[in-house]
């Protein structure tokens, strides 16, 4: 049998040698020992990188999308379990891709921006699609608000400033992301929490929201925009290991190859031993008094959390990015209020002990210190820092192309959730700068009378007939 003989004593020689040389020499040695391996792993998969980005670029200068202005009657009554079902069709959306389709056609899982625009206070609902999905959110919305005016605007970002070198002296722009404080398995406070336990009446969570938006001064506008993509359901897996964690139930984490591996050796010891000595191997002997859980044990509020996070991993799950610009003239620029305004407003669906939507620091548009206004930083935007003008850059285009991959880390919000944070406002929230459809839809009469073309159409006209009529045909 082959064996392999190491010579330690070279190794060490060629050790000693290397400590003694020039660190370029040193460098060069270990480059050519092996070195060069991670560094082409590294160079190999940024290829890659540019190679899918290239290819999904394409593939989304194909998508043609479409902006569909959302108009719902003042006297509809719908509450946002409405929306709910909107957000979990689309999932029919959802498609697996082959490895042809991802890594040389570039396609993507769709995306479908919900948007809220307040433009000098007047407020407009607004969803954005693919054309090739405009006919299913058009009949999943007239499915749940079948009085809805649905029509096909113009972008109001092409509108706004499109250049924006800082600083800008007319113009100011402030933004940022929405984030969750802990992981996306914790819920957000919904629209079922927003009913009146006594009264049982909705207080619709979007009324302040819709108010604060239509005091808006001339020259004023802000935009909100939730991007939502389909994805596989298999995100509940992760959230069940939390679930058992919280309750004490013991995990048994699933072997990996290196487990495995380490695991070979004692494993051919034992059946060495086993044929020596004889008899079976030892079988791990199973306590029978382990607790199944702690469930009993825990206080309301743990048992709460519990029962919530089992409760959204029961419901769809999508992949979700939330986003909010602010664009005013410099004289009328009032940050800190319009602030106020949104964040407070997703502020509602805060649960202290479960979780909560914040900016996300290393996108908000922010100027705290000196160095964030220096010029000087700029070569630094494409490593680790981005200075305030470079951040205003790269959210206005990210909210623009509705970025998915720009910005911070997307996460999983249920159905439930997406519908509480952006739905359709109730019958009692009188918002009047907001837009809704001024007229009801009706069917016609079912007696009037209309015109229809033949049923069957002859191939052929008639030919006249010949010859003389009959003897005995009465006469006048």
């Amino acid at each position: 049998m082959p064996s392999i003989t190491i010579d330690v004593a070279a190794i060490l020689v060629w050790m000693d040698w290397l400590g003694a040389q020039h660190p370029l020499i040193i460098m060069w040695e270990l480059f050519r020992a092996g070195g060069w391996i991670p560094m082409l792993i590294v160079m190999l998969r940024g290829f890659w990188w540019i190679w899918i980005n290239e290819r999904q670029f394409k593939f989304m200068q194909s998508v043609n999308p479409v902006l569909l202005a959302i108009d719902v009657p003042k006297s509809t009554e719908q509450t946002p379990k409405a929306v709910e079902n909107i957000f979990a069709h689309l999932l029919g959306a959802h498609s697996t891709h082959t490895r042809k389709e991802k890594y040389w056609e570039g396609k993507m899982h769709p995306v479908f921006s919900f948007e809220i625009v307040s433009i000098e206070g007047y407020v407009q609902f607004l969803i954005r699609v693919w054309s090739k999905y405009r006919d299913l959110v058009e009949a999943i919305v007239y499915a749940q608000y079948p009085e809805a005016e649905i029509t096909e605007v113009e972008d109001y970002v092409l509108n706004a400033p499109q250049k924006w070198p800082w600083p800008n002296k007319e113009w100011g722009l402030f933004g940022s992301e929405f984030v969750l404080s802990k992981p996306e398995y914790y819920p957000l406070k919904t629209h079922a929490d927003f009913t009146d336990p006594v009264s049982g009446e909705f207080k619709d969570p979007m009324a302040g929201l819709l108010e604060s938006l239509a005091m808006l001064q001339p020259g004023e506008q802000v935009w909100l925009q939730m991007l939502v993509t389909t994805t596989k359901q298999d995100w509940q897996e992760k959230g069940e290991k939390l679930v058992k964690k919280l309750i004490g139930t013991k995990v048994t984490p699933k072997a990996t190859m290196l487990d495995k591996a380490m695991d070979l050796p004692l494993h051919a010891l034992d059946l060495g031993v086993q044929g020596l000595v004889g008899g079976e191997s030892a079988k791990p002997v199973q306590k029978k008094d382990d607790v199944r859980s702690q469930m009993l044990y825990l206080s309301p509020g743990e048992r709460f959390v519990v029962e919530r996070v089992e409760q959204k991993l029961s419901k769809i799950g999508l992949h979700t990015k939330i986003r909010f610009i602010y664009i005013a003239p410099k004289k009328k620029f009032r940050t800190g209020t319009i602030i106020s305004f949104v964040r407070g407003a997703l502020q509602q669906f805060t649960t202290l002990n479960m979780n909560k939507l914040g900016f996300a620091g290393s996108v908000t548009t922010k100027y705290d210190y000196f160095w964030q206004l220096n010029p000087i930083f700029f070569y630094l935007s494409g490593t680790f820092y981005k200075t305030t003008n470079e951040r205003i850059k790269s959210i206005f285009l990210a909210y623009k192309y509705r970025s998915n991959w720009r910005g911070a880390q997307h996460y999983i919000l249920s159905t439930e959730e997406l519908a509480s944070i952006w739905h359709f406002p109730s019958l009692l929230v009188k918002t009047p700068s907001l837009k809704k459809a001024e007229s009801k839809r009706a069917e016609p009469p079912i007696r009037l009378p209309v015109e229809r073309p033949p049923v069957f159409t002859p191939k052929q006209a008639p030919t006249a007939a010949t010859g003389e009529p009959p003897a005995n045909l009465p006469g006048a």
